[in-house]
């Protein structure tokens, strides 16, 4: 690990055809701060290995502390700072083709918050990553997109194991079968009783779980679950804002760009166009 009291940071130049591959690396000791009012052009993941921060996901906070730590899905708006002098971070950012496949797989939507981590094993992963990453030849790259993958599936690993350790968290069945219900069925036309039915709960009880667990409503997240989907399919194929609607359940092409900007910030358009401008840069 390197020393104490200096910011460091390494940025890779990358070989796309990888399946995951570690865009960038660093930690930072001292008072960190970051500021992604359009998101970052990445996926973010970041453990706190000492203090406190506060972390600003979308219209969410949360406050974290040692042992804690968050991923941030490319694109998706966010902050964070430190409410601690002591607070210090690591993090890296991530892509390749296989990661949205990956990230499906493991349920991580636009943002997840990770906690009960073992940040000393983490840590030294990270730091590990780092040196190599200095290197910056092919050998480098190949080794890192190993590390990167493993990397992603042990921090899941150790939050999920940390979440069965919780009582009450995620444990509700009716929760969880509500939320993969919408996970599976978002493209359909869903309303918040239709959920709870399935569910086997009332549409009020349904709300109440959703804000114990997630913080927001069912309806909130089935929206989020959808733009999440229609982003990939903005940045990944070249099929009509109607379209790209339609397959992620609107059907009225009004109502989805609106959603689309009061989520996101940003009209689909305007968000395929800072895409494809991202890509031909990269």
């Amino acid at each position: 690990m390197p020393s104490k009291n200096i910011n460091s940071y390494t940025e890779l130049n990358v070989e796309y055809e990888l399946p995951f591959y570690l865009r960038s690396t660093g930690y930072n000791d001292s008072t960190p701060s970051a500021e992604h009012p359009n998101g970052y052009l990445y996926h973010y993941i970041c453990i706190v290995l000492e203090g406190k921060c506060l972390l600003k996901a979308g219209r969410y906070s949360f406050h974290l502390g040692k042992g804690d730590g968050f991923f941030i899905r490319s694109h998706f708006p966010f902050s964070y700072s430190s409410l601690s002098k002591d607070c210090r971070i690591q993090w890296l950012t991530f892509d390749g083709y296989a990661v949205i496949p990956l990230l499906s797989r493991l349920d991580l939507q636009n943002y997840m918050i990770f906690h009960n981590l073992d940040c000393d094993s983490l840590s030294h992963k990270l730091s590990n990553m780092y040196y190599i990453s200095i290197n910056n030849d092919f050998t480098s790259k190949l080794n890192n997109s190993a590390f990167t993958y493993q990397f992603l599936v042990d921090i899941y690993t150790q939050s999920e194991q940390g979440i069965h350790r919780s009582e009450g968290a995620y444990k509700n069945k009716a929760f969880l079968f509500a939320k993969r219900y919408i996970d599976q069925f978002y493209m359909d036309e869903l309303s918040q009783s239709q959920i709870a039915d399935a569910a086997h709960i009332s549409p009020q009880h349904l709300c109440r779980l959703f804000k114990q667990n997630l913080h927001m409503t069912p309806i909130r997240y089935l929206n989020e679950v959808r733009m999440d989907h229609a982003k990939t399919l903005l940045e990944k194929t070249s099929l009509s804002i109607v379209q790209i609607g339609e397959k992620v359940g609107f059907f009225t092409p009004h109502y989805f760009s609106s959603t689309f900007r009061r989520i996101c910030g940003k009209t689909p358009s305007e968000y395929r166009e800072i895409a494809r401008i991202a890509a031909n840069r990269n």
